[in-house]
């Protein structure tokens, strides 16, 4: 008798309330991951994006970023963390996606 492959069941897709929002997120090898197009989104490029924009910045940045973080209540972080976003992001010109 052939063996029956049997196929990899897909972990099922969770949420959780990330800056006042509620995030598509699958747990996978012991990691959260947010979804991105029903998969989990691999960090690596996000993470190239952040070290590209900060440069050599981006450790004075992290600092400040769990500075902030620590001084506040979580519950009270996650309400207030999109707006602070909204103030800290860079602009980008009409028309252009992304960061720019």
């Amino acid at each position: 008798m052939p063996a029956v492959k049997k196929e990899r069941e897909a972990p099922a897709p969770q949420t959780v309330h990330l800056m006042g929002r509620r995030m598509p997120v699958v747990t996978e090898k012991g990691h959260v991951r947010a979804l991105a197009d029903g998969k989990a989104a691999a960090p690596g490029p996000a993470r190239a994006c952040v070290e590209r924009a900060f440069g050599e910045h981006l450790e004075e940045v992290r600092e400040a970023m769990e500075a902030l973080a620590g001084a506040m209540e979580p519950e009270e972080l996650n309400r207030v963390a999109f707006k602070l976003y909204e103030i800290f992001r860079p602009e980008v010109p009409p028309g252009v996606t992304g960061w720019g």
